[in-house]
C-alpha cells in the first residue's frame, strides 16, 4: 500500500503502532479510488474504518507539511467537516495517531484556533482543518478564513450534514472550495436518496461505493425488539436490565429522544441505584461534555445517557451494548444508534423498546433486523408498511413528555444521589 498508493513511510509506521494489520472492506475500496484522484461517495456501516479510509489519500495527497515547503501557500490544503464538535476532536486525536514523526499542523476549528488563524501567514502553515460547520462559515463569512487552497475536502457523517440544520452551511463550504484541483471524499454509514442527490451534485465524476447492504448495520451486533406495553413500563424495565443478579457488561449507551428525559431518566436511575450513570448531551457546556467524554473512555462510566447527537461517529471503543429506550426517529437514526457497539469485528449488543405507540413504525426497524442477518418473528413482517407521513412522524410524536416514569421528577445528579438513600422504594410503590 505504502508504494502503490505513494503513502509516505512515517504515515504507515503510524498506522501499525496504532494496532492496524489488515484493511477493511471500506478502506480496501476507497483508499485506491481516492489515491487516483477520484471524487468518491461511499456508504458504509458504522464501524468499518471509515475514517481511516480518508485519512491515508489525504496524507498522500498533500505529500508533505506546509512547513517543508519554499513557496508560499495561502490556507490550509487539508479540510475534514464533522456535525459534531465530539466527532470532529476524535477525527482531530486520530489524525494526530497519524501525522506523529513530522512537523503535520493539525487544527481543531475552535473559537480560540479560528481567533489565532486570523494570520494569514499562520493559515498558510496549516496542513489540515477539522470542524464542524457552523463555526467553519463563521470565520469564513467575517473574512477571518479562506478554503481556496483546499486540495482534499471531506464530508464526514454526510447524512447528518445534509439535515436542514447545517445543509446551506455544507453547500456555502464546498462553493469556496475553488481550487480547480480540490479532491472531495464523502463519507457515511447512511444515505437517504435526496440527500444522495444533493452529495452527487457536489461531486465531480464521482465513483459510488456501497459496502454490504444500505441503511444496514453490522451482522455482528445482536439486536432484539423488546415490547414493554406503556411508555411508563420502559423505565422498571431499563431498571430491572440494570439491577439483575446476571449483571451485564459495561459500558454501554442509553439511548432517549430529548435532552430532558435523557437527564430525567439519569436521575431515575440514580435514584434506582444503578452505579457509575452520567448524562452526555448537547445541552451541556463543552467543560461538561469534554469531562464526560474524558470519563466514558477511562472506563469510569458504565452506563452513559444521550441523545442522537452521539450517535454520529463517536467511537467509545469497546462499548459493550446500546439501548434504544426511546423509539429512533429514523430508520437512519436507528442504524447510527446500534452503531455505536459491536464496532471493529467486535461482538454487540442492540436493544430496542417498543410501545403499543410504536407499534405503527415497528416494520421499518424489523427489516433493518432481517437485511442484517437476524431472527425476526413473522407477524412483524406481515404488518402493513408505514406511510411516508407515518415514517416523518416516527419517533417524534409519542415522546413530547421530558420525564421518564409516572411521575418522572427532574431532579440533579447531587440530589438524586441523596435521594437514593431514603425513597429507593418510590420506583415501586407508586
Amino acid at each position: 500500500m505504502e508504494q502503490r498508493f505513494k503513502i509516505a513511510s512515517h504515515v504507515m509506521k503510524n498506522v501499525f503502532s496504532c494496532g492496524y494489520t489488515e484493511p477493511t472492506a471500506i478502506q480496501r475500496v476507497g483508499v485506491p479510488i481516492l489515491a487516483e484522484g477520484r471524487d468518491i461517495a461511499a456508504i458504509s456501516p458504522t464501524g468499518t474504518g471509515k475514517t481511516l479510509a480518508y485519512l491515508l489519500p489525504l496524507f498522500s495527497r498533500l505529500e508533505s507539511p506546509a512547513a517543508k515547503s519554499k513557496i508560499p501557500e495561502q490556507g490550509a490544503r487539508g479540510l475534514i467537516i464533522a456535525p459534531t464538535r465530539e466527532l470532529a476532536a476524535q477525527i482531530y486525536n486520530e489524525t494526530l495517531k497519524l501525522a506523529q514523526g513530522r512537523k503535520w499542523r493539525v487544527v481543531l476549528f475552535s473559537k480560540a484556533t479560528a481567533s489565532t488563524l486570523k494570520d494569514l501567514a499562520v493559515q498558510s502553515k496549516v496542513d489540515i482543518i477539522i470542524s464542524t460547520p457552523l463555526r467553519l462559515v463563521a470565520s469564513i463569512q467575517s473574512g477571518e478564513l479562506v478554503l481556496n487552497n483546499v486540495q482534499f475536502l471531506v464530508l464526514d457523517e454526510a447524512d447528518r450534514l445534509l439535515d436542514t440544520e447545517f445543509v446551506d452551511q455544507i453547500e456555502e463550504i464546498v462553493g469556496l472550495c475553488t481550487n480547480p484541483q480540490c479532491q472531495k471524499a464523502v463519507f457515511s454509514a447512511t444515505l437517504p436518496a435526496k440527500a444522495e442527490q444533493t452529495v452527487l451534485a457536489m461531486l465531480k465524476e464521482p465513483i459510488r461505493v456501497v459496502v454490504g447492504l444500505k441503511d444496514t448495520p453490522l451482522p455482528n451486533i445482536a439486536q432484539s425488539l423488546v415490547y414493554v406495553a406503556q411508555p411508563e413500563s420502559k423505565l422498571p424495565t431499563l431498571i430491572q436490565y440494570l439491577t439483575s443478579p446476571t449483571g451485564y457488561t459495561p459500558p454501554i449507551i442509553v439511548f432517549t429522544s430529548t435532552q430532558a428525559r435523557a437527564t430525567s431518566l439519569l436521575s431515575e436511575l440514580l435514584i434506582a441505584g444503578v452505579k457509575n450513570a452520567e448524562v452526555l448531551h448537547a445541552g451541556m457546556t463543552r467543560h461538561e461534555r469534554d469531562q464526560c467524554v474524558k470519563r466514558m473512555l477511562q472506563g469510569e462510566v458504565w452506563v452513559l445517557i444521550t441523545t442522537d447527537v452521539l450517535a454520529r461517529g463517536m467511537d467509545f471503543g469497546g462499548v459493550h451494548g446500546v439501548i434504544n429506550f426511546d423509539w429512533p426517529e429514523s430508520v437512519q437514526s436507528y442504524v447510527h444508534r446500534i452503531g455505536r457497539t459491536g464496532r471493529a469485528g467486535r461482538q454487540g449488543t442492540a436493544i430496542t423498546y417498543f410501545t403499543d405507540e410504536d407499534a405503527p413504525y415497528l416494520k421499518s426497524i424489523a427489516n433493518v433486523l432481517l437485511q442484517s442477518g437476524q431472527t425476526v418473528p413473522e407477524w412483524m413482517i406481515k404488518l402493513q408498511k408505514p406511510s411516508r407521513l407515518k415514517r416523518k412522524q416516527m419517533g417524534k410524536a409519542q415522546h413530547q413528555d421530558t420525564t421518564v416514569g409516572h411521575k418522572g421528577e427532574n431532579v440533579g445528579r447531587a440530589l438524586a444521589i441523596k435521594k437514593k438513600c431514603v425513597t429507593s422504594f418510590r420506583l415501586w410503590s407508586r
